[in-house]
């Protein structure tokens, strides 16, 4: 066996291949190979059941050994039906145990306007604080604030709530989008934060998946 072989066969014995994609909106981007593939929310725009049906079948024609997904504030039809996905691990507020690593999410943001999953933030502390001591990968569709979170309309508006609880727990990546503009990464302690929206603030289909890898 060549060297290059050994190295790329390790590699993948011993991390998770995690891809990170949030606010695709009713687009279907092109994805890289993982093992793992994490939608962390607005998975339409309108939130009816046409659009959800057609998320759900895209899920379906996708390879990964794994699909987790929260919804987001544009995800209406999914708070009132959580049986329509059938093509992923759908997760409101609950964690699932893949090769021995946590995960956690929940759709949840702060109130504005009338959009679907959103609480006050006192409501939302309630929440992050069912958040276990000991997770891995930490997937909110909410940001937590000040991280990745800066909108075009020149506020912070992620949850603070969220950032404390993120912050004392340290998951090894915490995953979100909700805001647009704040796409990107950001390494904090122990902690990688990604805000993986697909599109800009402009709906346009600008950001590739974010990949990372995760030893177990």
């Amino acid at each position: 066996m060549r060297k290059d072989e050994f190295e790329s066969r390790n590699l993948h014995q011993n991390n998770m291949r995690i891809v990170l994609i949030a606010d695709t909106h009713n687009r279907t981007p092109e994805l890289p190979d993982g093992d793992i593939l994490i939608h962390a929310g607005d998975a339409t725009s309108n939130g009816t059941r046409e659009e959800v049906e057609r998320f759900d079948a895209w899920l379906g024609t996708l390879k990964f050994r794994h699909i987790l997904f929260t919804p987001g504030n544009h995800d209406f039809y999914l708070e009132s039906d959580r049986n329509i996905i059938i093509n992923a691990t759908m997760l409101i507020s609950e964690a699932v145990i893949i090769d021995g690593l946590i995960f956690w999410a929940s759709p949840y943001t702060s109130r504005f306007g009338g959009w679907a999953f959103m609480r006050s933030e006192e409501r939302l502390a309630d929440i992050w604080k069912c958040i276990p001591d000991k997770v891995d990968v930490l997937i909110t569709h909410s940001p937590p604030k000040g991280i990745l979170d800066y909108s075009i309309s020149g506020s912070h508006l992620g949850s603070k709530s969220l950032l404390e609880r993120s912050s004392m727990i340290e998951p090894k990546v915490h995953v979100f989008g909700h805001i647009h503009e704040g796409a990107g990464q950001k390494r904090i302690g122990k902690t990688t934060f990604v805000n993986a929206s697909v599109l800009n603030e402009y709906y346009q289909n600008v950001n590739k998946p974010v990949v990372i890898d995760i030893g177990v």
